[in-house]
């Protein structure tokens, strides 16, 4: 699956948005959320400046995987700052940001990374050439 620049600078966009909207409104969130969100924006940015590089589209998928369990890790056990607070309404508005944003991760992560798709035409050269 192959992902369009403007579809990605749209994703990293969108994720680091989310990601400072979470920071600065849930101050239930612990240090590892925001250094894990904002490297996967910078890989992010690694796979935009560098396009035709495998090592940055398997870095972002395995990066975004990965920030995916641990957000959800964290807002499992931060869950309970929030429903103490729910009065305040800026907590839930950073809640629902870090929400959104593992959300998002979810659906803009592709199945593979579009560098690692093999062409049909390179198989049939690599049997000619073997036999």
């Amino acid at each position: 699956m192959e992902v369009k620049p403007s579809t990605l600078k749209g994703m990293v966009l969108t994720h680091w948005l989310l990601t400072i909207l979470a920071s600065m409104f849930f101050p239930g969130l612990q240090v590892s959320y925001m250094w894990g969100n904002f490297s996967a924006v910078a890989i992010s940015v690694w796979v935009i400046a560098q396009k035709d590089s495998s090592d940055a589209a398997l870095m972002y998928f395995l990066g975004m995987i990965l920030t995916i369990i641990t957000d959800i890790i964290i807002l499992g056990f931060t869950y309970q700052v929030v429903f103490l607070a729910m009065k305040d309404s800026s907590i839930r508005f950073g809640f629902s940001a870090a929400v959104a944003n593992v959300v998002l991760k979810g659906l803009f992560t592709p199945n593979q990374p579009a560098d690692h798709q093999v062409d049909s035409s390179h198989q049939v050269e690599a049997q000619t050439l073997s036999c």
